[in-house]
């Protein structure tokens, strides 16, 4: 493998995993405030939105190829 190669394969890995870490953050950002909201304003309606919120997240980090 040439050196360049390399050094893209390398940079590839650490930006998907900073891609991952990224909305696994976001997730449990989300998840804290969604537990906040709902001690507060227990409605179906949230419920489901979140629900919503995390098929988009775990569709975005696992896209279908």
């Amino acid at each position: 493998m040439h050196p360049t190669q390399y050094g893209l394969a390398i940079a590839k890995v650490n930006f998907d995993q900073a891609v991952s870490n990224t909305y696994s953050t976001a997730l449990n950002t989300l998840n804290h405030y969604v537990h906040k909201l709902t001690a507060i304003w227990p409605t179906s309606c949230l419920h489901h939105n979140h629900k919503k919120a995390q098929l988009l997240i775990h569709d975005n980090q696992n896209p279908k190829v």
